[in-house]
C-alpha cells in the first residue's frame, strides 16, 4: 500500500538526512573558505584586472545599445541612389 503523508519510508527518510548532512558540511566548508579568501584584500592586479573587464563589457554594451538605436543602413554616410 501506499504510504500515507504523515509517514515516509526509510529509504526516503534516509536520503533526506543524507541531504541534510551535506548541507551542513557544504555550508561549514563555504564559511571557511569565506573567512581564509575573501577576507584578504585583493591584490593590486586582480582588483585592476576586474575593473578593465567592467569597462570592457560596459563599453560593448554601449556600442551594441548605440547599433540597436542607429541600425547600419542609417550609419551609411554615402547611400546608394
Amino acid at each position: 500500500m501506499g504510504a500515507s503523508l504523515g509517514e515516509v519510508d526509510g529509504f526516503t527518510r534516509n536520503t533526506m538526512l543524507k541531504n541534510k548532512i551535506l548541507k551542513k558540511k557544504l555550508t561549514k566548508y563555504l564559511v571557511s573558505l569565506l573567512d581564509r579568501k575573501l577576507f584578504r584584500p585583493p591584490s593590486y592586479e586582480v582588483t585592476s584586472f576586474v575593473l578593465v573587464l567592467i569597462y570592457l563589457v560596459q563599453s560593448s554594451l554601449v556600442f551594441g545599445m548605440f547599433l540597436i538605436i542607429f541600425p547600419s543602413n542609417s550609419l551609411c554616410f554615402i547611400k546608394p541612389k
